[in-house]
């Protein structure tokens, strides 16, 4: 059943904007869990921080690596200090059980963390 509803949510994100960017791992799943309390949203398989999508929207990411999509909520934003580069650089960061999934075993570099993340 979620295959079909992300397959679904695919199909109606076509035309509705992507982003070409690449993707970093939260130094621990609990930091992420702690980011989603802070700001109210429950926890999930797959959680980010973006300074592109409104907190708390859910988004589909591709890995340019495996093909693979998940769907992700935005629990978390940059930090003041990360957010100009993060912008410049399409960086979007995930929990590390995501990240895993999407680009493999770490630690790689961001650059070797291609993805496409859609609204």
């Amino acid at each position: 059943m979620h295959s079909l509803i992300l397959q679904a949510a695919v199909l109606l994100t076509i035309g509705a904007g992507r982003y070409d960017g690449i993707g970093a791992r939260y130094q621990s799943d609990e930091l992420m869990w702690h980011a989603a309390a802070v700001h109210g949203y429950d926890i999930s398989p797959c959680m980010m921080s973006s300074d592109f999508h409104k907190l708390g929207t859910w988004v589909i990411v591709e890995s340019k690596i495996n093909g693979l999509r998940l769907w992700c909520q935005v629990v978390d934003l940059s930090q003041t200090v990360d957010r100009n580069r993060h912008m410049r650089d399409h960086l979007f960061e995930f929990n590390p059980e995501a990240a895993e999934r999407l680009f493999g075993p770490m630690p790689m570099a961001n650059r070797d963390c291609p993805l496409w993340v859609s609204h």
